[in-house]
């Protein structure tokens, strides 16, 4: 089609008594209308082919009239503004199509971190839901549907049409915090449950009355972790003193063993160093057991001999506890 639109304005041309009548315009619009919706080398083939007609319409024509005008100077200016448009269309055309390309990528890339970012509101464990300026609900993840349809005390289905108004107990601690931005909301208790949330809010756009992101968090949960870092500050205090204990506890055992050795000591005191020592090394255990317990050191299962550790092990437990000599 093309091609044809170039031989037609070229046999223009050729009636209209050569180039000099202007008419070759016609053929830059075909070349550049043939570069934006041809990509590649058959764009630069079309100039070579409005080209070569031109040429051969003027030859023709000088060959043909007897006083015909030498127009060869424009032909070959023309030809060269018809490569120049070909290659000046293809490169634009090149970069638009680069970035169009680049644009539907980027496009993909924001669904696909938009599926991923609902994927992660909807499987936290904190429950958030979204409110205009009239309190109502106009979305939320699973877990405040949840926390919700408790309060409730019906399904809130994920598809209802109409949004849901807020329940009055958040309504109330909502209108409280816009009121005082910085005060702490209390928790507040699921009806028909043990479960407290805790309550925070925050503004999509701070600058403006925007929607407002409420953030409903099981109080359970804060609470366990607090008590999980009382324990671990408890288990970091208790390894502490077992190692201060660790070292009067050795004198004492140091000093239990050089009076046992001691040849002026009476019977008697030998069974008294003896009890000292042996509570020396029980207590000694308890704190090797009290250390091993702070470090967090992964447990491994390890043969034992029971012919050779159990004797030892009844002969200990006797020697701590005075009252248990039936053990057989």
């Amino acid at each position: 089609m093309l091609i044809g639109d170039i031989f037609i304005i070229t046999l223009l041309i050729y009636t209209s008594a050569g180039v000099g009548s202007g008419l070759g315009l016609f053929i830059i619009v075909t070349i550049a209308s043939g570069s934006i919706m041809i990509r590649g080398r058959f764009s630069t083939f079309l100039a070579a082919v409005a080209t070569i007609a031109i040429i051969y319409s003027e030859l023709y024509l000088t060959l043909l009239l007897e006083n015909a005008p030498n127009q060869f100077i424009q032909t070959g200016i023309l030809g060269i503004i018809l490569f120049s448009t070909s290659l000046y269309i293809q490169t634009l055309t090149d970069r638009i199509y680069k970035e169009a390309i680049l644009a539907e990528k980027q496009a993909s890339d924001i669904v696909d971190l938009e599926k991923l970012n609902n994927e992660i509101i909807q499987r936290m464990r904190t429950g958030v839901l979204v409110v205009d300026s009239e309190h109502k609900i106009l979305t939320m993840n699973s877990r405040a549907r949840s926390s919700l349809s408790l309060y409730l005390g019906r399904e809130i289905d994920s598809q209802e049409a109409q949004p849901i108004n807020l329940p009055s107990v958040l309504e109330q601690e909502l209108s409280l915090w816009k009121i005082n931005p910085h005060r702490q909301p209390q928790p507040i208790v699921i009806p028909n449950s043990n479960k407290q949330v805790q309550l925070n809010f925050a503004f999509l756009d701070p600058n403006t009355d925007s929607n407002i992101i409420i953030f409903l968090e099981d109080n359970r949960q804060i609470v366990q972790r607090v008590r999980q870092m009382k324990l671990a500050s408890l288990g970091r205090l208790t390894a502490s003193i077992a190692h201060e204990v660790r070292n009067p506890l050795g004198a004492i055992s140091h000093a239990s063993q050089l009076l046992k050795e001691s040849e002026n000591v009476v019977e008697e005191d030998q069974r008294m160093i003896s009890i000292i020592l042996d509570h020396c090394d029980r207590v000694n255990m308890i704190i090797e057991d009290v250390l091993d317990a702070s470090r967090h050191n992964d447990t491994s299962p390890s043969k034992i001999s029971l012919n050779e550790w159990l004797p030892r092990f009844v002969e200990n437990y006797r020697s701590t506890h005075e009252l248990c000599d039936d053990v057989d």
